[in-house]
């Protein structure tokens, strides 16, 4: 999930922000007037993130489209496009190898079937 954080830079300490982020091994990107966040974690993880950098003023959103990425586009952009690009990618892979082993499942109780038969005929 990739999360927007709007806020004013002057009300806030960026270092700490920054330092808090760090720590906490949490992906993020700092552009213009926002803090763009990849997470696994639902929303209340970053609220807590935001309160332990005193961050009180904010709006928080999730972003789910993937921008277009272009010669003109900043470094956010294609950050969000390759945060959610990666989540696409691994939920494909997921989604596939539980069709594999389902898949390998199958051709298991099929080879089984066919060595039950085939002792049966050798008796």
């Amino acid at each position: 999930m990739i999360l927007r954080v709007v806020l004013d830079f002057n009300e806030i300490n960026l270092n700490t922000i920054v330092n808090v982020f760090q720590k906490s091994r949490t992906d993020f990107c700092i552009d213009k007037d926002s803090i763009f966040i990849y997470t696994q974690e639902d929303d209340s993880f970053v609220k807590k993130l935001l309160k332990k950098s005193n961050v009180t003023n904010y709006f928080l959103k999730a972003i789910n489209e993937i921008p277009e990425v272009g010669m003109s586009s900043s470094f956010s952009d294609t950050w969000i496009n390759e945060k959610i690009r990666y989540e696409i990618e691994e939920k494909f892979n997921r989604d596939n190898q539980e069709k594999l082993l389902a898949i390998q499942n199958s051709v298991d109780q099929a080879n089984l079937k066919l060595d039950e038969i085939t002792n049966k005929k050798g008796e």
